[in-house]
């Protein structure tokens, strides 16, 4: 088999990574190590220019480990929100979308944690605000902020509050997305907003009496009022919002009255007894216009009785005319994933491969499979993109076998073994294929996991891939468990390959002194060292005068 030269420095860079990470004393046993292996490898990608493709999907993968691991990520924020943020800095309106959108997810699971990133989301906010496109998901992202920052948010409003109201006015689109966007804002904000209602109260007014907006922002706006009311201190503004409510209910047309109604509940709860001045007003529209409403009915009865009021009113004032956001879902509980092995058994199976193209198809599933069944949250969240991006479930070959290979029963670890020294002695296998499983054998060993393939196998095919220090490395261990002068030969060819005659002089002293090995000429010759070879001639020449090839 001819075996192209692959230099160890050529390696995988997974394996830079993956083992230096095992050296820090960081091994697949801590519950750190396979985040930083899956973070790591997803911002070499965000960082390299000539991968702008890869881009989204890498940022979903981040997105989808937070929502699985949860504030578990938060150490991770330094190393990723620079890289994230610098990405929207030079984005473009097309993929901004994207990336506001996500943004906010991660807003929402890190919650506080996200204060020192705050002036630099403020200002692609401010930057991005005039592309209206851009609007319900950059609305969407300051949403996330005020809900992860609750009473903090509030020292922010006054930069933001005009750019929200103005909305009302700009807003385009047909269905009034940003518009209805901004509403369900208002009800996140809560309390922080109080201070602002005197801007606020007059927009929701204006836009719910406004006879051309879409039934559906009216609605909306509607109902944001009698949601704030359960939140925010109405007394200032009663006569305000109520007398704009009398004239919806006297309009013709059903599709705002039961909205209107349902908002007016929560508003006399929150009133009490100064709520019976409007009593008679709202009767008389609601008599003239034949509308009922068992609630509110119940609630003015109590009033005029002077009977104490329920504490809430479920059902009413929610967010039924609301959007809502689409927000990741905490897991209940982090644990492993079911790992299925007979889907894994099948992948690795080699019975069917013999050509060379058959044997890149075969690692290359191998790779993918590992990922779809690995039980690490963090892996598994990037199966769908190396589906795509094969280099990414390559660099994640290593950290997604050991975490499968821990889940495998007896009998499968000893077939899946095999058929990697099948995949690695087949004659038609590329030498690529070859450095993968020898990375993979030698991380294995660093995680003290190592597969049970014998070494001299390891070792004979380093050495045809001129991976020379992986070669030396099984050769050593060779030599260790069963000393012999052919091993000798082949320790003081690979260190002279590695250009090391200094640990291969140092072969032959320990061969001397402790294997009470005869050293032979021709081993000083390959050292160059022509003083120790002459003299071992000599020697030799006077022990054997005969021997005619020796002179």
């Amino acid at each position: 088999m001819a075996i192209e030269s692959i230099d160890d420095n050529q390696a995988d860079k997974s394996q830079s990574s993956d083992v230096s990470l095992l050296m820090t004393g960081l091994g697949p046993s801590s519950e750190d190590y396979y985040p930083t292996v899956v973070i790591n490898a997803l911002l070499k990608i965000l960082k390299d220019p000539s991968l702008g493709q890869q881009y989204q999907p890498a940022t979903q993968a981040i997105v989808n480990i937070f929502q699985a691991l949860q504030l578990k990520m938060v150490p991770f924020l330094p190393q990723i929100m620079p890289v994230y943020l610098s990405i929207m800095q030079s984005g473009t309106v097309l993929n901004l979308d994207f990336y506001f959108e996500k943004m906010g997810f991660l807003v929402l699971i890190v919650k506080l944690h996200i204060r020192p990133y705050l002036a630099d989301l403020l200002q692609l906010v401010k930057d991005n605000w005039s592309h209206t496109k851009l609007q319900e998901r950059i609305i969407g992202l300051v949403e996330s902020i005020a809900v992860a920052l609750d009473g903090e948010f509030k020292a922010y409003l006054p930069n933001l509050l005009q750019s929200f109201l103005a909305v009302f006015d700009t807003d385009p689109s047909e269905k009034h997305e940003a518009s209805n966007r901004v509403l369900h804002a208002f009800v996140k904000f809560g309390s922080n907003i109080e201070e602002y209602m005197h801007l606020v109260i007059p927009v929701l007014v204006k836009t719910f009496e406004k006879p051309d907006a879409p039934m559906s922002l009216r609605k909306s706006a509607i109902t944001t009022i009698g949601i704030l009311a359960k939140k925010v201190n109405f007394s200032d503004y009663a006569s305000r919002i109520i007398h704009p409510f009398a004239r919806i209910l006297a309009l013709p047309g059903p599709e705002l009255r039961m909205p209107t109604m349902d908002a007016l509940c929560p508003l006399m709860l929150q009133m009490g007894q100064d709520y019976v001045n409007f009593i008679p007003m709202i009767k008389k529209v609601l008599t003239r216009a034949r509308i009922s409403h068992a609630m509110y009915d119940q609630l003015v009865s109590r009033l005029l009785k002077r009977e104490p009021l329920p504490s809430d009113l479920p059902g009413i004032g929610d967010d039924r005319y609301v959007i809502m956001a689409d927000v990741p879902q905490a897991e209940s509980g982090i644990r492993k994933l079911p790992v299925n092995q007979a889907s894994l058994r099948r992948t690795w199976d080699t019975q069917t491969r013999s050509i060379k193209d058959d044997w890149a198809d075969w690692i290359r599933r191998l790779c993918l499979e590992m990922l779809k069944e690995t039980p690490s949250h963090a892996l598994r969240a990037c199966a769908d993109m190396a589906n795509s991006y094969h280099p990414l479930a390559r660099e994640l070959f290593n950290a997604a076998f050991v975490s499968c290979w821990g889940e495998l029963s007896d009998q499968c670890q000893e077939e899946l073994a095999d058929a990697l020294v099948i995949g690695l002695t087949a004659s038609n296998i590329s030498p690529e294929i070859i450095q993968i499983l020898l990375n993979l054998a030698e991380f294995m060993e660093h995680d003290d996991k190592p597969l049970p393939i014998d070494i001299r196998t390891l070792g004979q095919y380093a050495a045809k891939s001129h991976a020379f220090a992986k070669a030396l490395h099984y050769k050593e261990l060779e030599f260790l468990t069963e000393p012999s002068t052919d091993a000798i030969e082949q320790l003081i060819g690979i260190n002279n390959n590695l250009q090391q005659p200094d640990a291969a002089a140092g072969i032959l002293t320990h061969a001397q002194l402790h294997h009470d090995f005869e050293l032979k000429e021709a081993w000083y010759e390959r050292l160059q060292r022509w003083e120790d070879a002459l003299v071992a001639y000599e020697r030799k020449q006077l022990e054997n005068p005969n021997d005619l090839t020796l002179t």
